[in-house]
């Protein structure tokens, strides 16, 4: 549900998904935000919804913009 809800805002938002940069963004964020991942250092623990807007986070800061 909330994947649906994100891909409807992309699309209202008119977001350039043809850009590579914008894709892999999306489908990584989608992997980990359905794809259960974690990550676990000691008793600090992100999975979920916060993983995957802290994974959208750093890529966006580490993925070059096109001009």
């Amino acid at each position: 549900m909330i994947a649906s809800i994100g891909i409807k805002t992309l699309i209202d938002s008119e977001a350039n998904l043809s850009e590579t940069r914008n894709q892999v963004i999306v489908s990584v964020v989608l992997t980990v935000g359905i794809g259960g991942a974690i990550i676990k250092y000691g008793t600090f623990l992100l999975a979920g919804i916060g993983l995957a807007a802290t994974v959208r986070i750093i890529l966006n800061l580490l993925l070059p913009k096109t001009k």
